[in-house]
């Protein structure tokens, strides 16, 4: 799982509670990741999300994106 946001850059007492949670409730099978550039990041998964979404709806109407 990929952690963006500033408050977790800032807090590293969050960061080691979400990457103990994670490796405890998932028994070991999933790892916390925290980016380094999340503001970064956080706008390219935005932007991604919107697109897909605008894609879908364009596609519903018999259009198609580039």
């Amino acid at each position: 799982v990929v952690f963006v946001g500033n408050f977790l850059r800032v807090n590293p007492i969050s960061m080691k509670l979400l990457a103990y949670a994670m490796d405890y409730w998932s028994k070991g099978t999933l790892k916390a990741l925290f980016l380094e550039h999340e503001g970064y990041f956080g706008a390219v998964g935005c932007l991604l999300q919107f697109n897909g979404e605008l894609n879908t709806h364009l596609h519903s109407e018999g259009e198609l994106l580039p």
